[in-house]
C-alpha cells in the first residue's frame, strides 16, 4: 500500500513538472544598461516566479490563450502615473539616486543623480515613454542614448536590460512609488 502512495506521488510530481516545462532553469540575466553597468556581475540568472506572485503571469509559448493579456496590463490596470524614486547600483560611484516620473499624457522626467563618485554628476531627462506590447513595460526614449526600460509593478518600476521581458523579484533596480 505504501509503495502504490509513493509511486502515485512520483507520478503527480512528474505530471506537474512536465506542466510547468520539466523544470528546466532559466537562462542566465542579460547585461544591464549603461547607467548602472558595474552591476552587472552582480546580477544573478533569471529565478521562475513563484505561483500567485506578481509576477507569475504567463508568457508566450506556454500554450496559454493571451488574447485577454492587453485588457489585464499594468497600462490598463494598474494606477501607474507618479513619481518614482530609489537608489541604483553604480559601476563608477557608491549609488544612482534615481527618479522617474511617468505622466498620463505619455511623457516621462527622469533624474540619475550620481553619488559618490569622482565627480558630480546630475543627468535630467525629459520626453515621451511607449508601451512595449504587452502593456507592462515602458520605454523612456533618451534621444540619442540607449532607452531605458521599466516593468511596472504595483507600486514601483523595475528598470530592465534591453532585452529582458519580465520582472526579476530579487532584482536591485527598482524604484518605489511615492
Amino acid at each position: 500500500m505504501l509503495n502504490i502512495k509513493k509511486l502515485l506521488g512520483i507520478s503527480a510530481l512528474a505530471a506537474v513538472l512536465a506542466a510547468c516545462g520539466g523544470g528546466e532553469s532559466a537562462a542566465p540575466a542579460p547585461s544591464v544598461p549603461e547607467a548602472a553597468s558595474a552591476a552587472a556581475s552582480q546580477v544573478l540568472p533569471n529565478e521562475q516566479p513563484e505561483s500567485g506572485s506578481m509576477a507569475s503571469g504567463h508568457f508566450e509559448g506556454d500554450g496559454h490563450d493571451h488574447s485577454h493579456d492587453k485588457d489585464h496590463s499594468a497600462m490598463n490596470a494598474l494606477d501607474w502615473a507618479g513619481k518614482y524614486v530609489g537608489q541604483l547600483p553604480c559601476g563608477d560611484c557608491d549609488h544612482i539616486l534615481a527618479t522617474v516620473e511617468l505622466k498620463q499624457d505619455g511623457t516621462y522626467h527622469y533624474i540619475a543623480d550620481y553619488q559618490g563618485g569622482k565627480q558630480p554628476l546630475k543627468v535630467e531627462k525629459q520626453g515621451k515613454f511607449e508601451w512595449e506590447d504587452k502593456g507592462s513595460i515602458v520605454e523612456l526614449d533618451l534621444d540619442n542614448e540607449e532607452d531605458l526600460r521599466f516593468f511596472v509593478a504595483e507600486g514601483h518600476l523595475q528598470q530592465l536590460a534591453k532585452d529582458q521581458n519580465q520582472y526579476q523579484k530579487d532584482s536591485h533596480y527598482n524604484l518605489k512609488k511615492q
